[in-house]
């Protein structure tokens, strides 16, 4: 989770901006275009600096990350995750976090699928993974989190309950993912599409 202190701006031009731990910053053009289309960025390894509260009633732990933002852990990755940060140094490429908007099976607005793969032999152990979707008379908070019992990847989708009207629609997500040598990777990721 982004903590107040970073923006998320969702409206107009989709831009969501971040440092989390490094992570690069990603902007939609002006212009949403139609159509589908998979926006990846790169998963990169953040340290994890202090524990920033309890832990919440989805099993997560806000964390302080080394450059100031927040995050959410699985609570039982929290102490693994403290312990590899103090002799982590540099960041490192992780694999691809995705976000995607396109029509829902009967054709109409919205679904939005997100996730990620890892590279170089990297399994996770947990993730938690957050995104919004906005769009005509719709918005809707996602959220995802728990074990992967050592899987390189993850994904998953939203299906809106009801029909909604074709237009802009816009999401973002962002997300930990919990290895199992005690390190975090993290992501940002946004699109914007006309449905």
């Amino acid at each position: 989770m982004l903590s107040r202190k970073k923006k998320t701006v969702i409206a107009g031009a989709l831009a969501v901006s971040t440092s989390l731990g490094g992570v690069g910053v990603w902007s939609a053009s002006a212009a949403p275009e139609t159509g589908e289309e998979t926006v990846a960025v790169e998963l990169r390894t953040v340290t994890v600096a202090r524990v920033a509260g309890a832990a919440a009633a989805d099993g997560t732990v806000p964390v302080v990350l080394g450059d100031g933002s927040t995050a959410s852990l699985p609570a039982d990755r929290v102490a693994d995750a403290l312990r590899a940060s103090q002799t982590q140094q540099v960041a490192a490429s992780c694999g691809t976090a995705y976000i995607r908007l396109r029509h829902k099976s009967n054709g109409r607005p919205v679904r939005m699928e997100t996730g990620f793969d890892l590279s170089g032999g990297r399994r996770a152990v947990g993730y938690v993974w957050r995104a919004r979707i906005e769009g005509p008379d719709y918005g809707y908070n996602y959220s995802a989190s728990g074990g992967l019992r050592f899987r390189d990847k993850w994904n998953g989708s939203h299906d809106s309950g009801d029909n909604y009207p074709h237009g802009t629609y816009r999401a973002a997500a962002t997300g930990t993912v919990s290895l199992s040598n005690g390190n975090v990777c993290g992501a940002v990721a946004g699109t914007a599409r006309r449905l």
